[in-house]
């Protein structure tokens, strides 16, 4: 029996789906931690506590009964609760935010306009919120390399991210494991849904439109991005914020109304359904990322796979990873190049690659393997 240990992620109800679909939930036990009702998360057929209460301890059972014990996110409350216990085996599928946020690393994640911002936007609560974490973190990090030491497996489909993990945070030698979540639908289906032969739209149309980022968290570096794109006319810049930090968002649109009124800019701001937020998706043929670690991954897939032209920031390492695989992605001070790029772009290329990186075979495989 393995136990995964999740937060109320967009993430899980694909995960358990293809779970069911290759007769593995039998092998397989899952607890939500979250208390009240789920944000993200439609099953209502799975248990839910919080992590240090007694609840939690009644419905996790004896540790040392599970072959496997797989943490979807490895955050600080998590590392108390590891060093609690022993494990047969223990897995860590990297989310994100508790790898290059972490004290225990140190990643350049904002630029210039995006770290000013971020100051402007923290208060004195969040000051003293802030320092009272970092003595929390302290005195954690002396525990932490324990914690790290007891982790097995690295869960992750990014070999470079699992090289960073292991190069820079202090007791951690766990192994790698090829991992990725995929779609709420098979990428084979996805694929036949939108034809990709359409005419890209040329400077000179006045009829560019894109999405800029995958969610109103900070690390996508919206103000920097809008100052790259501002020399060209785009008809709509679409800023999905429907996740992400309230606070951020608030003063992101106070200071794009106050320094890109001149910009067409509209937001999405509510959490929509896959079916739906893909049909949206397809109709912009640009995506643009400039975060500076990995982030939104799944949308940049998707942009590939429906022909989309995508610009990313070079500073991410992702976007050489990207180049290497063969895949034709940009640089987002680039972006001047844009009519260029739209007439040479192998858009049946990317998304061959797409199909053949993220096929429903692959993934199954890798599924029967880890979680069988």
């Amino acid at each position: 029996m393995n136990l995964h240990i999740f937060n109320d992620e967009k993430f899980f109800d694909p995960f358990v789906s293809k779970l069911e679909q290759l007769n593995l939930t039998t092998n397989n036990k899952f607890i939500v931690r979250r208390g009240g009702q789920f944000k993200y998360i439609k099953r209502v057929d799975l248990v839910s506590s919080t992590l240090d209460s007694n609840q939690f301890s009644t419905q996790v059972g004896d540790i040392g009964s599970y072959d496997k014990v797989f943490l979807h996110a490895f955050n600080n409350d998590l590392k108390r609760w590891v060093l609690r216990n022993k494990f047969n085996e223990l897995n860590w599928m990297i989310w994100g935010s508790e790898l290059y946020e972490s004290k225990s690393v140190s990643y350049p994640l904002f630029e210039p306009a995006t770290q000013t911002l971020k100051e402007d936007t923290q208060n004195i609560e969040d000051l003293v919120k802030d320092a009272l974490r970092k003595v929390k973190n302290y005195i954690l990090n002396i525990q932490s390399q324990k914690a790290y030491k007891k982790i097995d497996n690295i869960l992750t489909w990014i070999t470079p991210e699992y090289k960073f993990a292991v190069q820079n945070i202090e007791g951690l030698s766990a192994q790698h494991k090829y991992f990725l979540y995929g779609f709420d639908t098979d990428i084979e289906t996805l694929s036949k849904l939108f034809s990709i032969h359409e005419k890209m739209p040329q400077i000179a149309d006045n009829k560019l439109k894109c999405i800029l980022g995958n969610s109103g968290a900070i690390t996508n570096n919206h103000v920097d991005a809008l100052h790259k794109l501002s020399g060209i006319y785009f008809e709509e810049i679409l800023i999905p914020v429907s996740y992400g930090h309230h606070k951020y968002v608030s003063r992101l649109k106070a200071k794009i109304k106050e320094n890109y009124f001149f910009l067409n800019i509209k937001y999405m701001e509510s959490f929509v359904k896959f079916k739906e937020y893909v049909e949206m998706f397809y109709e912009y043929p640009i995506f643009i990322n400039n975060s500076l670690r990995p982030l939104g991954m799944g949308n940049i897939w998707l942009a590939l796979l429906t022909g989309k032209i995508v610009f990313m920031n070079s500073k991410n390492f992702m976007f050489q990873y990207m180049k290497d695989l063969d895949l034709e992605v940009y640089d987002i001070d680039d972006i001047q190049n844009i009519d260029k790029y739209a007439s040479t772009i192998n858009r049946e290329k990317n998304k061959k690659i797409v199909l053949n990186y993220l096929s429903t075979e692959k993934i199954e495989r890798i599924y029967l393997d880890i979680f069988g």
